[in-house]
């Protein structure tokens, strides 16, 4: 395999697909197709925010999955372009509950320390992966003074301490690759939905648990 730095977005997304291909041949079929650029347009001039060019890139594989998909980062459901969106306006509610905010921050955490700032949530944290449980992993376009733009982390309703995953979204996804290499998925259909699960338990504290380590 070539060094991450030579990998592109799309080229280690197609490596990642492969994977669960093997273990189901139609599983692409469960995608849905590229996003349109004009539904992005849209969606940045509703947050205000300029969306990374690599989770772009990402969309323009594939834009999250189908209804009936379950799985595909690592156990979590990738959220489409609508679906990031919603659940980003979700948490704008939560973000005007100024006591909630302020009794959240005093348990915040930041691992390394100051590279994620000591918030509940910060309208600059985009989210693509959901647990279907109220957390998330998404891309810091905030960080803190320790952290840098695009950095990859897990925020959410059961996430007061949080972790720098990866550095970028092609870091993660380099990430997922190394992970499904040495841990096959198991997919299953269960009520005519397709389900992706790498680990049994908390995909989200996995993922943290592997970031070192691959």
């Amino acid at each position: 395999m070539k060094n991450m730095e030579q990998l592109s977005v799309k080229e280690l997304w197609d490596l990642v697909t492969a994977v669960y291909e093997k273990e189901k041949p139609d599983y692409k079929s469960y995608l849905n197709p590229a996003v349109e650029l004009k539904e992005v347009s849209t969606i940045e001039e509703k947050m205000g925010i300029q969306l990374p060019d690599e989770l772009k890139s990402l969309y323009l594989c594939n834009n999250g999955e189908k209804e009936n998909l379950e799985g595909s980062i690592l156990g979590l459901r990738f959220l489409s372009v609508g679906e990031m969106f919603l659940s980003w306006c979700d948490w704008l509610y939560v973000l005007k509950d100024k006591e909630l905010m302020k009794a959240c921050e005093k348990e915040a955490e930041s691992v390394p320390e100051n590279a994620v700032r000591k918030v509940y949530v910060n309208r600059k944290w985009i989210p693509f992966a959901h647990d279907q449980e109220g957390n998330y992993i998404g891309i810091d376009l905030d960080p803190d003074e320790n952290g840098t733009v695009g950095q990859i982390i897990n925020y959410g309703s059961d996430e007061n301490r949080k972790y720098v995953i990866a550095k970028s979204l092609r870091e993660f996804l380099f990430i997922m690759v190394k992970v499904l290499e040495s841990s096959m998925p198991s997919i299953k259909t269960r009520y005519k939905r397709v389900v992706i699960k790498v680990w049994e338990d908390n995909p989200i504290q996995m993922i943290i648990d592997k970031r070192n380590k691959n």
